[in-house]
Protein backbone atom coordinates (compact mmCIF):
# COMPACT_ATOMS: atom_id res chain seq x y z
CA UNK A 1 0.00 0.00 0.00
CA UNK A 2 1.05 3.22 -1.14
CA UNK A 3 1.00 5.65 1.74
CA UNK A 4 1.31 9.24 1.63
CA UNK A 5 0.97 10.41 5.05
CA UNK A 6 5.28 11.11 4.74
CA UNK A 7 4.91 13.66 2.25
CA UNK A 8 1.70 15.17 3.34
CA UNK A 9 1.51 18.05 5.86
CA UNK A 10 0.10 16.20 9.08
CA UNK A 11 -1.42 19.26 10.09
CA UNK A 12 -3.35 22.21 8.30
CA UNK A 13 -1.02 24.93 10.01
CA UNK A 14 0.70 26.37 7.48
CA UNK A 15 3.01 27.65 9.53
CA UNK A 16 4.31 24.31 10.42
CA UNK A 17 4.64 22.94 7.32
CA UNK A 18 8.49 22.76 5.75
CA UNK A 19 9.31 23.99 2.19
CA UNK A 20 8.88 20.24 0.58
CA UNK A 21 5.54 20.34 2.44
CA UNK A 22 4.91 23.24 0.93
CA UNK A 23 5.49 22.06 -2.66
CA UNK A 24 3.72 19.33 -2.51
CA UNK A 25 0.48 20.86 -1.15
CA UNK A 26 0.67 23.32 -4.04
CA UNK A 27 0.98 20.43 -6.07
CA UNK A 28 -2.25 19.01 -5.39
CA UNK A 29 -4.20 22.50 -6.30
CA UNK A 30 -4.44 23.65 -2.66
CA UNK A 31 -2.66 26.79 -4.13
CA UNK A 32 -4.40 29.12 -6.98
CA UNK A 33 -2.29 31.04 -9.24
CA UNK A 34 -4.62 33.40 -10.88
CA UNK A 35 -3.83 33.79 -14.35
CA UNK A 36 -4.09 37.11 -14.90
CA UNK A 37 -2.33 38.53 -11.98
CA UNK A 38 0.09 35.21 -11.15
CA UNK A 39 -1.26 36.04 -7.28
CA UNK A 40 -1.30 32.97 -5.29
CA UNK A 41 -4.23 32.17 -2.88
CA UNK A 42 -4.12 29.61 -0.38
CA UNK A 43 -7.30 27.22 -0.32
CA UNK A 44 -9.46 28.00 3.10
CA UNK A 45 -7.70 26.24 6.41
CA UNK A 46 -10.93 23.85 6.69
CA UNK A 47 -10.25 23.26 2.72
CA UNK A 48 -7.20 22.03 3.30
CA UNK A 49 -7.75 20.31 6.76
CA UNK A 50 -10.96 18.25 4.59
CA UNK A 51 -8.62 17.15 1.91
CA UNK A 52 -5.44 16.12 4.47
CA UNK A 53 -8.22 14.16 5.84
CA UNK A 54 -9.22 12.41 2.70
CA UNK A 55 -5.81 11.53 2.06
CA UNK A 56 -5.40 9.74 5.24
CA UNK A 57 -9.11 8.09 4.78
CA UNK A 58 -8.44 6.95 1.48
CA UNK A 59 -4.68 6.93 1.40
CA UNK A 60 -4.64 8.16 -2.33
CA UNK A 61 -1.32 10.23 -3.69
CA UNK A 62 -2.27 13.73 -4.99
CA UNK A 63 1.36 13.73 -7.15
CA UNK A 64 -0.22 10.92 -8.89
CA UNK A 65 -3.23 12.93 -9.52
CA UNK A 66 -5.22 10.19 -7.70
CA UNK A 67 -6.94 12.73 -5.32
CA UNK A 68 -6.33 16.24 -6.15
CA UNK A 69 -8.15 20.41 -5.16
CA UNK A 70 -9.70 22.40 -8.19
CA UNK A 71 -10.50 25.90 -6.98
CA UNK A 72 -13.15 27.36 -9.40
CA UNK A 73 -14.01 31.41 -9.53
CA UNK A 74 -18.03 31.74 -8.72
CA UNK A 75 -18.61 35.51 -8.76
CA UNK A 76 -15.22 36.55 -8.28
CA UNK A 77 -15.38 33.69 -5.07
CA UNK A 78 -12.85 31.02 -5.54
CA UNK A 79 -14.98 27.74 -4.43
CA UNK A 80 -12.81 24.92 -4.00
CA UNK A 81 -13.47 21.49 -4.44
CA UNK A 82 -11.47 18.29 -3.31
CA UNK A 83 -11.63 15.38 -6.44
CA UNK A 84 -10.82 12.27 -7.31
CA UNK A 85 -9.70 10.57 -10.56
CA UNK A 86 -11.29 7.27 -11.78
CA UNK A 87 -7.86 5.73 -11.14
CA UNK A 88 -7.83 6.89 -7.72
CA UNK A 89 -11.52 5.12 -7.23
CA UNK A 90 -10.74 2.13 -8.47
CA UNK A 91 -7.82 1.81 -6.25
CA UNK A 92 -9.48 2.79 -3.26
CA UNK A 93 -12.13 0.16 -3.78
CA UNK A 94 -9.21 -2.20 -4.84
CA UNK A 95 -7.71 -2.17 -1.46
CA UNK A 96 -10.97 -3.05 0.32
CA UNK A 97 -10.48 -6.50 -0.67
CA UNK A 98 -13.97 -6.60 -2.00
CA UNK A 99 -13.46 -5.22 -5.24
CA UNK A 100 -14.65 -8.06 -8.10
CA UNK A 101 -14.15 -5.94 -11.01
CA UNK A 102 -16.83 -4.56 -12.96
CA UNK A 103 -19.10 -4.50 -16.60
CA UNK A 104 -17.88 -3.44 -19.53
CA UNK A 105 -19.30 0.31 -20.04
CA UNK A 106 -23.11 0.49 -21.92
CA UNK A 107 -24.70 2.78 -23.64
CA UNK A 108 -28.58 3.32 -25.04
CA UNK A 109 -30.20 6.05 -26.74
CA UNK A 110 -33.93 4.90 -25.82
CA UNK A 111 -33.39 3.51 -22.29
CA UNK A 112 -34.59 -0.44 -24.05
CA UNK A 113 -31.31 -1.10 -26.18
CA UNK A 114 -27.88 -0.64 -24.57
CA UNK A 115 -24.93 -1.57 -26.67
CA UNK A 116 -21.36 -1.64 -25.75
CA UNK A 117 -19.59 0.44 -28.59
CA UNK A 118 -21.04 3.60 -30.05
CA UNK A 119 -20.69 4.22 -33.36
CA UNK A 120 -23.12 7.04 -33.83
CA UNK A 121 -22.50 10.84 -34.37
CA UNK A 122 -25.41 11.66 -32.03
CA UNK A 123 -24.34 11.19 -28.53
CA UNK A 124 -25.84 8.57 -26.28
CA UNK A 125 -28.92 9.52 -24.12
CA UNK A 126 -27.02 7.38 -20.74
CA UNK A 127 -24.62 5.16 -19.74
CA UNK A 128 -24.36 1.87 -17.43
CA UNK A 129 -21.78 0.56 -15.11
CA UNK A 130 -22.05 -2.24 -13.10
CA UNK A 131 -19.64 -2.88 -9.83
CA UNK A 132 -18.75 -6.12 -8.94
CA UNK A 133 -18.16 -6.90 -5.08
CA UNK A 134 -17.31 -10.91 -3.75
CA UNK A 135 -20.47 -9.96 -1.13
CA UNK A 136 -22.69 -8.81 -3.97
CA UNK A 137 -24.42 -11.70 -5.23
CA UNK A 138 -25.84 -9.78 -8.61
CA UNK A 139 -23.48 -6.14 -10.04
CA UNK A 140 -24.37 -3.28 -8.32
CA UNK A 141 -25.66 -0.97 -11.62
CA UNK A 142 -25.38 2.83 -11.91
CA UNK A 143 -26.77 4.76 -14.51
CA UNK A 144 -25.35 8.37 -15.71
CA UNK A 145 -27.84 10.54 -18.20
CA UNK A 146 -26.21 12.62 -20.58
CA UNK A 147 -28.01 16.00 -20.22
CA UNK A 148 -26.73 15.37 -16.14
CA UNK A 149 -23.56 15.47 -17.11
CA UNK A 150 -22.36 17.03 -20.48
CA UNK A 151 -20.58 19.92 -20.59
CA UNK A 152 -22.26 22.82 -23.16
CA UNK A 153 -20.21 25.82 -24.48
CA UNK A 154 -22.36 29.06 -25.31
CA UNK A 155 -22.02 29.52 -29.13
CA UNK A 156 -20.42 33.45 -30.16
CA UNK A 157 -20.82 34.94 -33.76
CA UNK A 158 -19.23 38.46 -33.88
CA UNK A 159 -18.40 38.92 -30.13
CA UNK A 160 -21.93 38.14 -28.79
CA UNK A 161 -23.78 34.56 -27.98
CA UNK A 162 -26.43 33.23 -30.05
CA UNK A 163 -28.34 31.72 -27.50
CA UNK A 164 -27.35 28.31 -28.71
CA UNK A 165 -24.98 25.82 -26.56
CA UNK A 166 -22.81 23.26 -27.85
CA UNK A 167 -20.95 20.41 -26.51
CA UNK A 168 -17.50 21.34 -24.85
CA UNK A 169 -14.48 20.53 -26.77
CA UNK A 170 -13.69 17.54 -24.81
CA UNK A 171 -17.46 16.02 -24.39
CA UNK A 172 -18.24 16.42 -28.40
CA UNK A 173 -14.88 14.30 -29.15
CA UNK A 174 -14.72 12.24 -26.13
CA UNK A 175 -18.36 11.94 -24.83
CA UNK A 176 -18.62 8.45 -24.50
CA UNK A 177 -15.86 7.86 -22.31
CA UNK A 178 -16.68 10.71 -20.11
CA UNK A 179 -20.07 9.71 -19.56
CA UNK A 180 -19.16 5.94 -19.26
CA UNK A 181 -16.78 7.62 -15.85
CA UNK A 182 -19.85 9.47 -14.36
CA UNK A 183 -21.48 6.15 -14.70
CA UNK A 184 -18.50 4.17 -13.23
CA UNK A 185 -18.13 6.69 -9.96
CA UNK A 186 -21.65 6.53 -9.19
CA UNK A 187 -21.15 3.17 -9.34
CA UNK A 188 -18.27 2.87 -6.66
CA UNK A 189 -19.38 5.36 -4.63
CA UNK A 190 -22.74 3.19 -4.52
CA UNK A 191 -20.53 -0.20 -4.02
CA UNK A 192 -17.90 1.48 -1.53
CA UNK A 193 -19.93 4.10 0.51
CA UNK A 194 -17.35 4.03 3.32
CA UNK A 195 -14.43 5.08 1.74
CA UNK A 196 -15.68 7.13 -1.59
CA UNK A 197 -18.63 8.39 0.10
CA UNK A 198 -18.77 12.95 -0.56
CA UNK A 199 -15.87 12.51 -3.09
CA UNK A 200 -16.36 13.15 -6.70
CA UNK A 201 -14.61 13.14 -10.11
CA UNK A 202 -13.77 15.60 -12.61
CA UNK A 203 -16.16 14.21 -15.28
CA UNK A 204 -18.71 14.51 -12.78
CA UNK A 205 -18.02 18.34 -12.09
CA UNK A 206 -17.26 19.51 -14.79
CA UNK A 207 -20.90 21.24 -15.33
CA UNK A 208 -19.75 23.09 -11.81
CA UNK A 209 -18.80 25.59 -14.01
CA UNK A 210 -21.77 26.96 -15.02
CA UNK A 211 -21.47 25.93 -18.63
CA UNK A 212 -24.96 23.44 -18.40
CA UNK A 213 -27.66 24.12 -16.14
CA UNK A 214 -27.95 20.74 -14.30
CA UNK A 215 -30.77 18.53 -14.30
CA UNK A 216 -31.42 15.82 -11.81
CA UNK A 217 -33.16 12.38 -12.28
CA UNK A 218 -34.19 9.27 -9.86
CA UNK A 219 -31.16 7.26 -11.01
CA UNK A 220 -28.74 9.91 -10.43
CA UNK A 221 -30.28 11.29 -6.98
CA UNK A 222 -28.24 10.14 -4.27
CA UNK A 223 -28.50 11.11 -0.24
CA UNK A 224 -25.66 11.96 2.53
CA UNK A 225 -25.37 13.23 5.63
CA UNK A 226 -24.93 17.57 5.47
CA UNK A 227 -22.53 19.10 7.90
CA UNK A 228 -25.41 20.36 10.60
CA UNK A 229 -26.45 16.03 11.10
CA UNK A 230 -29.18 16.46 8.51
CA UNK A 231 -30.28 13.84 5.11
CA UNK A 232 -29.14 16.06 2.38
CA UNK A 233 -28.86 15.72 -1.36
CA UNK A 234 -25.12 14.78 -2.64
CA UNK A 235 -25.48 14.32 -6.11
CA UNK A 236 -22.95 16.87 -8.13
CA UNK A 237 -26.20 18.28 -9.41
CA UNK A 238 -27.68 18.84 -6.24
CA UNK A 239 -24.60 20.36 -4.74
CA UNK A 240 -24.14 23.15 -7.40
CA UNK A 241 -27.36 23.97 -6.92
CA UNK A 242 -27.22 24.28 -3.26
CA UNK A 243 -24.09 26.54 -3.82
CA UNK A 244 -25.62 28.47 -6.33
CA UNK A 245 -28.58 29.39 -3.89
CA UNK A 246 -26.26 30.13 -1.22
CA UNK A 247 -24.20 32.18 -3.61
CA UNK A 248 -27.51 33.95 -4.09
CA UNK A 249 -28.74 34.61 -0.77
CA UNK A 250 -25.51 36.45 -0.14
CA UNK A 251 -25.84 38.80 -3.14
CA UNK A 252 -29.35 39.77 -2.09
CA UNK A 253 -28.72 40.36 1.19
CA UNK A 254 -28.62 43.72 2.56
CA UNK A 255 -25.57 45.70 1.85
CA UNK A 256 -23.72 46.68 5.31
CA UNK A 257 -23.15 50.69 5.72
CA UNK A 258 -19.65 51.77 4.46
CA UNK A 259 -17.30 52.07 7.58
CA UNK A 260 -15.17 55.04 8.11
CA UNK A 261 -11.52 52.73 8.74
CA UNK A 262 -9.61 56.16 8.86
CA UNK A 263 -11.80 57.14 12.04
CA UNK A 264 -11.64 53.26 13.27
CA UNK A 265 -7.66 53.96 12.61
CA UNK A 266 -7.71 56.63 14.76
CA UNK A 267 -8.95 55.37 17.89
CA UNK A 268 -7.10 52.52 17.84
CA UNK A 269 -4.13 52.77 20.63
CA UNK A 270 -2.51 49.41 21.03
CA UNK A 271 -1.92 47.00 18.87
CA UNK A 272 -4.15 44.52 20.13
CA UNK A 273 -6.64 46.70 18.91
CA UNK A 274 -5.26 47.26 15.55
CA UNK A 275 -4.95 43.17 15.27
CA UNK A 276 -8.99 43.13 15.67
CA UNK A 277 -9.40 45.92 13.32
CA UNK A 278 -6.50 44.32 10.50
CA UNK A 279 -8.87 41.17 10.67
CA UNK A 280 -12.17 42.73 10.70
CA UNK A 281 -10.58 44.55 7.16
CA UNK A 282 -9.61 41.27 6.16
CA UNK A 283 -12.80 39.34 6.89
CA UNK A 284 -14.90 41.73 4.79
CA UNK A 285 -12.92 42.75 1.92
CA UNK A 286 -11.71 46.10 2.31
CA UNK A 287 -8.15 45.39 1.91
CA UNK A 288 -8.28 47.60 -1.37
CA UNK A 289 -10.86 50.51 -0.52
CA UNK A 290 -9.14 53.80 -0.96
CA UNK A 291 -9.03 55.94 2.95
CA UNK A 292 -7.33 59.37 3.83
CA UNK A 293 -5.14 58.44 6.94
CA UNK A 294 -3.15 61.04 8.21
CA UNK A 295 -3.22 63.51 5.20
CA UNK A 296 -2.37 60.73 2.60
CA UNK A 297 -4.27 58.93 0.47
CA UNK A 298 -4.03 55.13 0.39
CA UNK A 299 -5.54 51.83 0.82
CA UNK A 300 -6.79 50.53 4.06
CA UNK A 301 -4.20 47.76 3.76
CA UNK A 302 -1.55 50.37 3.63
CA UNK A 303 -2.98 52.27 6.53
CA UNK A 304 -3.23 49.55 8.76
CA UNK A 305 0.51 48.72 8.21
CA UNK A 306 1.42 52.31 8.83
CA UNK A 307 -0.71 52.54 12.02
CA UNK A 308 1.66 49.07 13.04
CA UNK A 309 4.61 50.76 12.35
CA UNK A 310 3.69 53.56 14.42
CA UNK A 311 2.02 51.90 17.44
CA UNK A 312 5.67 49.48 17.71
CA UNK A 313 8.12 52.88 17.82
CA UNK A 314 5.86 53.77 20.70
CA UNK A 315 5.25 51.22 22.55
CA UNK A 316 7.40 50.25 25.42
CA UNK A 317 8.90 46.80 25.94
CA UNK A 318 6.84 44.39 27.44
CA UNK A 319 7.52 43.61 31.52
CA UNK A 320 7.04 40.25 32.52
CA UNK A 321 4.52 40.60 35.28
CA UNK A 322 4.40 38.84 38.16
CA UNK A 323 1.35 35.91 38.00
CA UNK A 324 -1.29 36.80 39.94
CA UNK A 325 -4.45 35.55 40.66
CA UNK A 326 -7.22 36.49 38.39
CA UNK A 327 -10.81 35.55 39.47
CA UNK A 328 -12.26 33.53 36.40
CA UNK A 329 -14.95 36.11 34.32
CA UNK A 330 -18.10 34.66 32.10
CA UNK A 331 -16.75 36.57 29.12
CA UNK A 332 -19.89 35.34 27.41
CA UNK A 333 -22.53 36.21 30.00
CA UNK A 334 -21.04 39.93 29.80
CA UNK A 335 -21.21 40.15 26.21
CA UNK A 336 -24.73 38.89 25.71
CA UNK A 337 -25.71 42.06 27.36
CA UNK A 338 -23.20 44.96 25.53
CA UNK A 339 -23.60 46.81 22.10
CA UNK A 340 -21.77 46.09 19.33
CA UNK A 341 -18.48 49.05 20.60
CA UNK A 342 -18.93 47.74 23.98
CA UNK A 343 -18.95 44.08 22.66
CA UNK A 344 -15.45 44.91 20.39
CA UNK A 345 -13.62 46.39 23.57
CA UNK A 346 -14.83 43.29 25.59
CA UNK A 347 -13.31 40.94 22.98
CA UNK A 348 -9.71 43.05 22.91
CA UNK A 349 -9.91 42.56 26.36
CA UNK A 350 -10.35 38.77 26.90
CA UNK A 351 -7.58 38.69 24.26
CA UNK A 352 -5.41 40.33 26.41
CA UNK A 353 -7.05 38.61 29.29
CA UNK A 354 -6.05 35.24 27.67
CA UNK A 355 -9.48 34.12 27.30
CA UNK A 356 -9.86 30.61 25.18
CA UNK A 357 -9.83 30.81 21.39
CA UNK A 358 -13.15 29.04 21.90
CA UNK A 359 -14.37 31.94 23.79
CA UNK A 360 -12.96 34.32 21.78
CA UNK A 361 -14.58 33.34 19.00
CA UNK A 362 -17.82 33.16 20.22
CA UNK A 363 -17.75 36.73 21.12
CA UNK A 364 -16.46 37.68 17.84
CA UNK A 365 -19.46 36.14 16.25
CA UNK A 366 -21.86 38.49 18.46
CA UNK A 367 -20.10 41.26 17.24
CA UNK A 368 -20.27 40.05 13.51
CA UNK A 369 -23.98 39.22 14.15
CA UNK A 370 -24.45 42.87 15.94
CA UNK A 371 -22.44 44.74 12.94
CA UNK A 372 -24.77 42.98 10.55
CA UNK A 373 -21.66 42.27 7.95
CA UNK A 374 -22.14 39.42 6.17
CA UNK A 375 -18.85 37.20 6.48
CA UNK A 376 -17.24 36.81 2.77
CA UNK A 377 -15.48 33.08 1.64
CA UNK A 378 -11.93 33.40 1.15
CA UNK A 379 -10.88 36.36 3.57
CA UNK A 380 -8.27 34.62 5.20
CA UNK A 381 -4.70 33.21 5.15
CA UNK A 382 -3.35 37.09 4.29
CA UNK A 383 -0.13 35.94 7.00
CA UNK A 384 0.44 32.97 4.31
CA UNK A 385 0.73 35.03 1.38
CA UNK A 386 4.41 35.18 1.49
CA UNK A 387 4.65 38.47 3.51
CA UNK A 388 6.41 38.43 6.89
CA UNK A 389 5.47 41.94 7.56
CA UNK A 390 3.47 41.23 10.83
CA UNK A 391 6.06 38.88 11.83
CA UNK A 392 8.65 39.06 14.52
CA UNK A 393 7.50 42.56 16.43
CA UNK A 394 9.00 43.45 19.10
CA UNK A 395 8.08 41.64 22.48
CA UNK A 396 5.00 43.27 22.93
CA UNK A 397 3.29 40.03 21.80
CA UNK A 398 3.66 37.18 23.60
CA UNK A 399 5.28 33.85 22.00
CA UNK A 400 0.85 32.59 21.69
CA UNK A 401 -0.11 35.29 19.90
CA UNK A 402 2.73 35.51 17.22
CA UNK A 403 2.41 31.48 16.90
CA UNK A 404 -1.29 31.78 16.31
CA UNK A 405 -1.81 31.13 12.66
CA UNK A 406 -5.81 32.86 13.11
CA UNK A 407 -3.53 36.15 14.27
CA UNK A 408 -2.17 38.60 11.79
CA UNK A 409 -1.16 41.50 13.47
Amino acid sequence: MTSTTLALPTTSNVHEWNDEEKAIVEAAGLVHTDSQTGQKTLAERPVVAAFLAHCAQTQLNPLARQIYCIARKSKGQLKWQIQISIDGARLVAERSGEYAGQTTPEFTSDGVTWTQVWLSSDPPKAARVGVLRKSFKEPLYAIALWDAYAVYDDVWENGRKTGEKKPSAMWSKMGPLMLAKCAEMLALRKAFPQDLSGLYSSEEMQQAGGALVERETPVTRELGVGPDGDVVETHPGAVIRNQRAQAARVASAPEAPARDWAAELEQVTDLDGLRFLYREAQRVGAFAEPVTFQGVGQTVEQALWKAKEALEETTPPLVEAKPTKVKPRDWLREGRALDAEQLRALIIEASTAGAADEVVGQLEEMYRSLSAVAPVEGASWAEDAGDDRWQGSPAVLDAEVVADDDEVI
